[in-house]
């Protein structure tokens, strides 16, 4: 029983581990000075399937971590919404060659929000 425990608390240290280094390593990612470039509003760029499967695994990551929190899914959701739009919001006041994106912001919602039905689909196969 007591191996069982700490082996459960092990992964609950990695997943919380590995969920700050992901949240951290998308802030660099996209806060990271970048060469001068123009921006085009272009709804259907590769650059918006990235931006999706980055939030899809970001509230997969903060979700399963946070799962037997006090935390429910939509407050998850809505943290990482605006998470997102801060990011575009320093993107765009920041002098690092970025510049706001509402198109990038709406593929970091739809992702979130895909990837909290797919926490909602897994914790319903749990019960």
């Amino acid at each position: 029983m007591i191996q069982k425990h700490t082996l459960k608390s092990h992964k609950k240290i990695i997943l919380k581990y590995l969920t700050i280094s992901y949240t951290l390593l998308i802030i660099i990612l996209f806060l990271a000075p970048v060469p001068n470039i123009k921006p085009s509003f272009n709804f259907f760029e590769f650059d918006k399937l990235i931006h999706l499967l980055i939030y899809i695994f970001l509230v997969l990551f903060w979700g399963l971590y946070l799962i037997e929190s006090n935390f429910s899914l939509k407050q998850i959701l809505l943290i990482i919404i605006i998470f997102g739009l801060i990011i575009e919001i320093l993107q765009y006041i920041l002098p690092f060659g970025r510049y706001f994106d509402f198109v990038d912001f709406i593929a970091n919602s739809v992702g979130a929000i895909i990837g909290a039905f797919i926490l909602l689909f897994y914790k319903k196969k749990l019960l």
